[in-house]
């Protein structure tokens, strides 16, 4: 029996980005084809909208409440980032994020504390250098 678990994917796939969020996926499509991973299941999930912070919300719960969610990619922008750090950080979920401030994405554990400050748990950094994606593992 094969044990299927799902990482979620939370990106405007609709609205004017959603060219970006689309690229954005596709890669993820194209890795999981590459690593020939036919028990990933990438859920795709639109967090477009006036709303979009409260759409990734309910985006990130949707990951958090899967028992088969290994890994969260997403959010796209910074705003839905910060919002949904706290949920995806108390549950453990791995997330690869897109940042807007930098050009690589630190793949670990976001938390926020009380005070509203930002810690992460970075396992390594998924960057693409010269058209190749390098992954650059944390160190302790």
């Amino acid at each position: 029996m094969v044990k299927v678990t799902r990482v979620y994917a939370s990106l405007p796939l609709t609205g004017p980005v959603a060219g970006l969020g689309r690229e954005v996926l596709r890669g993820a499509e194209l890795a999981l084809e590459a690593a020939n991973e036919a028990a990933v299941e990438l859920v795709a999930l639109d967090s477009f909208g006036d709303d979009r912070e409260e759409r990734a919300i309910v985006n990130a719960r949707r990951a958090v409440e899967d028992v088969k969610s290994l890994a969260y990619l997403g959010d796209f922008h910074s705003s839905q980032v910060m919002e949904t750090a706290p949920l995806l950080g108390e549950a453990a979920i791995v997330r690869a994020a897109r940042t807007t401030s930098d050009r690589d994405s630190i793949l670990g554990r976001y938390s926020i504390d009380a005070d509203g400050n930002t810690t992460t748990t970075a396992y390594g950094r998924l960057a693409v250098v010269g058209g190749q994606l390098v992954w650059d593992r944390a160190r302790d």
